[in-house]
């Protein structure tokens, strides 16, 4: 594996984390998932994947994380806040960019 598909791999573990998931044996599982079934939910590639990183952002909202998220997301994606065209850099974030400000804003 390499380094960057590892650290990926370790992002997308943080990020379930925070959103309630846990460990059982190999797989991380939804709490509510014991629930109803059991076969453990695949990982989301939350680093990858922007229909997965969309459900950060669905968190983010239920938490009122929004101007905390944008806040830290526009620091990832244009450090110089100079840049002409910084909406667009958000709007295009990557679904690594947008799981590291989550992480960020649920942790501050």
């Amino acid at each position: 594996m390499s380094d960057e598909l590892r650290a990926g791999r370790a992002l997308d573990a943080e990020c379930a984390r925070v959103l309630g998931y846990v460990r059982r044996g190999d797989a991380w599982v939804a709490p509510l998932h014991w629930l109803f079934n059991d076969e453990p939910p695949i990982l989301p590639y939350f680093s990858s994947d922007l229909i997965a990183a969309r459900l950060l952002e669905d968190e983010i909202e239920r938490r009122g994380l929004q101007d905390e998220y944008i806040r830290v997301l526009l620091a990832i994606v244009a450090p110089d806040r100079s840049t002409v065209g910084t909406f667009w850099l958000i709007l295009r974030a990557t679904p690594s960019q947008r799981s590291r400000a989550f992480l960020k804003a649920v942790k501050e």
